[in-house]
């Protein structure tokens, strides 16, 4: 398995174990997160991009609503570099999680993943999530109170 994968499968067991310590190490201090398509704006939750420390801070904030993200490994994992030749992982991935009532929490994702760094010391300098948008936006509206628009 690739050094590129194996980050990968560990960012994944470090989102589904909260272990928060691990993940922050993985994480360029350049680091940048942000959700796809923009048009799910509110899904940034007043970021449109984060920086490390606003990642790790996301992801506690939505242990309010998702006991368990559950991310499976991935469905697909394909690996290439960039325009500019950055090291990069996309990965087509799905959630079997559940929320703090009970409620199944399944989502689907690409996540693009680009790295810094030489081989055997590389973190993870970037995350574009593109997230399942109607699942999403849904999810969200029934958290705020307010019915999905069709």
């Amino acid at each position: 398995m690739s050094e590129l994968s194996k980050l990968v499968l560990a960012l994944i067991n470090d989102i589904n174990t909260k272990n928060y310590d691990d993940l922050l190490a993985m994480l360029s201090p350049e680091f940048v997160h942000g959700f796809l398509p923009a048009s799910l704006g509110k899904l940034n939750m007043g970021a449109e991009n984060r920086n490390r420390e606003q990642f790790i801070a996301f992801l506690k904030a939505m242990e309010q609503s998702v006991a368990a993200f559950g991310l499976q490994p991935p469905l697909e994992l394909f690996e290439s570099k960039d325009a500019t030749g950055r090291d990069t992982a996309i990965a087509h991935l799905v959630t079997d999680g559940k929320s703090v009532s009970g409620k199944p929490f399944l989502n689907e994702y690409i996540m693009i993943i680009k790295f810094d760094g030489a081989e055997g010391s590389r973190k993870i300098w970037k995350i574009s999530e593109f997230v399942d948008s109607k699942y999403s936006y849904d999810r969200l509206m029934a958290e705020i109170g307010t019915q999905s628009q069709p």
